[in-house]
């Protein structure tokens, strides 16, 4: 049995499912490092901006640790340290770096998906199958809520009978166009 992972038909093997999940590693390590890169130099960019003199308004330290922030990824918060600050001089002063040590937890997750399920006995490789299909169930409630192609919304019944009458018709309708496609 085959599954389509990714546009590439792998054979279902624990080996091959490992491989793949290697190189999804390797590629969101390879994003991480552009991530580290473009934080750095938004660092380095906001240091020299503090200390060359300017007239005008100064930037606040709300604005600098949003600045920042906004380069971290989400699950990189962890990694990716700063720290905005004032000197003893009343001056501003940034410090920016990358924790070494929690580095190397952040990439063992990398590549790896959890899938939890509620019957222990489906073979695994159905499982990933029916995982992969996920996006579909999710593209039909799309549908369903988008008001030019089947509008499932504005319901205006105050009955049960035509509410479910019309939720059945909606439902057939995507029905019918699926089949059509």
């Amino acid at each position: 049995m085959s599954l389509f992972l990714d546009r590439i038909t792998y054979q279902v093997d624990s080996d091959l499912i490992t491989i793949k999940m290697r190189v999804l590693g390797v590629a969101r390590k390879i994003r991480r490092k552009k991530n580290q890169d473009r934080f750095l130099r938004e660092a380095e960019a906001i240091k020299a901006l503090i200390s060359a003199p300017h007239r005008g308004r100064r930037p606040s330290l709300e604005s600098i640790r949003n600045r920042l922030l906004g380069k971290i990824p989400p699950k990189g918060r962890s990694v990716f340290k700063f720290h905005a600050g004032t000197t003893l001089e009343k001056k501003l002063d940034l410090r920016a770096w990358i924790d070494e040590r929690k580095e190397p937890e952040l990439y063992q997750g990398f590549g790896k998906i959890v899938i939890f399920t509620d019957n222990p006995d489906f073979p695994s490789a159905e499982l990933v199958k029916t995982y992969r299909g996920l996006w579909q169930v999710e593209e039909d409630f799309r549908f369903l809520k988008d008001r030019l192609l089947i509008p499932v919304t504005p319901i205006f019944h105050r009955n049960d009978l035509p509410i479910k009458v019309h939720i059945f018709l909606c439902v057939l309708s995507l029905f019918f166009y699926r089949y059509m496609i």
